[in-house]
This record gives structure tokens, sequence and C-alpha cells, in this order.
């Protein structure tokens, strides 16, 4: 019997990756919103401070369709290479390369939004022009000696479809491993399920891992990743292991 894996994400790349572990029950709870204008915005803003803040991959291809939408790649175009590009993580620098073709001129080492502002904070930045979601995790408020301009890229909906049959295959035990991969996610899933009958989840990284702890429930294991998909994998790998001592 395979060890049966439920993936949350909505990004392919994911599941795709987990393959040869197991069997994939493939069930995005949140599907992304692009927000109408936010090249606009982000075009205004980089004008007030030319310094680019990315931190996910999907940001900047939803923020270039927009700008194709809205007849001003051109111009964002240059708006960003007049900036300083920072970003989190090896694939949000690809998307830099992929979609602008150009090199960001930060590329955050960890993957953790909030070690990259303090980073910042402590270079003496005073200003800096964030691309994120509508809603996402990071508090501006807890970074006063810095003027944060927010662009709004994408918004999260939940797919409740998935999510009843999720709450479903819980209770019955049909699934082995949580495969949790966001802060958004895991807040979605500790919020709406109201057990999640004490299965171990896999947890990309430390934000995510923040939410776990903030609102999960009946959850006996919790394996935190470093956000690389390699320990995510690893993890994953290990749980499964043991399911198959234990109960196999």
């Amino acid at each position: 019997m395979k060890c049966r894996i439920a993936v949350f994400s909505p990004d392919t790349k994911i599941p795709n990756k987990l393959l040869d572990i197991g069997s994939i029950l493939w069930l995005p709870l949140i599907e992304l919103e692009p927000i109408n204008g936010s090249s606009i915005e982000a075009i205004m803003y980089l004008k007030r401070c030319p310094i680019a803040v990315v931190v996910s991959p999907r940001t900047i291809e939803i923020l270039v369709r927009d700008a194709e939408n809205n007849k001003l790649m051109n111009v964002l175009i240059e708006a960003i290479k007049r900036s300083t590009v920072v970003v989190i993580g090896k694939g949000t620098a690809e998307s830099i390369r992929n979609y602008l073709q150009m090199e960001p001129h930060i590329v955050s080492p960890k993957p953790f939004t909030e070690e990259l502002m303090k980073y910042l904070e402590s270079m003496g930045i005073k200003c800096i022009t964030l691309f994120k979601a509508e809603g996402g995790v990071i508090d501006v408020d807890r970074y006063p000696s810095m003027s944060i301009y927010v662009v709004k890229v994408y918004r999260y909906r939940v797919v409740e479809e998935n999510l009843e049959l999720v709450k479903k295959l819980i209770e019955r035990r049909g699934i082995d491993v949580l495969a949790v991969t966001s802060y958004t996610i895991a807040k979605i899933l500790c919020r709406k399920v109201e057990s999640l009958n004490n299965l171990p989840l896999a947890v990309l990284g430390r934000t995510t891992a923040k939410a776990v702890t903030e609102f999960c429930r009946d959850v006996d294991s919790v394996l935190v990743g470093d956000g690389t998909i390699e320990m995510f994998r690893e993890i994953i790998m290990n749980i499964c292991s043991e399911a198959r001592r234990v109960f196999w």
C-alpha cells in the first residue's frame, strides 16, 4: 500500500515533486485571483521607492499578466529595471529571470520573509515596495523604521468542494500525511476542519509552522522543514516510512 499524501497547494510543481514518494491526493484549498491594476500600483510606488521586494514566484507571473492586460508591460519592466530587486528563494529569482529577463540584485539565502525584512532594516533601508497577496502574513507595522508601500497582486479564494472532501478523508483516515506549504493554507485547514484526527503534518517552513501552532487542534506530530522542497520531501519520506512500519 502506497503512502497517501494530501497536498493542498495550488502550485502543480509541489505534488509533481512528491510523485515518487507515495500516492498523491492533490486537493488545492485555495485559488489565486489576480487583482486588476496591480501593475499600475507597482509603477506608481516604484517611482516613490525603487526597492522592489518580491516574496514568491507566483507574484511576478501574475503581475506581468496584469501589465500585459493593461498594456503597460514596457513601462513596468522599465520601472523594475530602474529599481533594486530583492527576492526570497531560488524559485522567485528564476521567475524574475523568466518574466523580466533580468537578475535580481539580492537573493535572500533563507526562505523566511521575517528574516529578510530584518536584514533590510539592519542595512538602513528606509523604504521598500513590497509585492504580496492581499491579506498575506507580513505585518508591516513590525518595521516602523521603513516606509512600506504594499502592492497587492492577488487574493485567495477557498476551494470549498476540496475542503469538504478533505474533511471526509481526514475523518475516515484516508490520508497518511498532510503536506502543508503556506501560512494561508495552514490557517484555512486548521480553522475550517474541526479535527485533524491526530494525522501527522509535514510543514514546509517556519512561517507555515507558526500558523499550525496558532490555529491547529488535534495534531499529534508536526515536522517542520527549512523552507526548501528538498527538506520537505525528506520529512514526508520519513513520515511515510514510519507509517509503513507501524500500520502496514
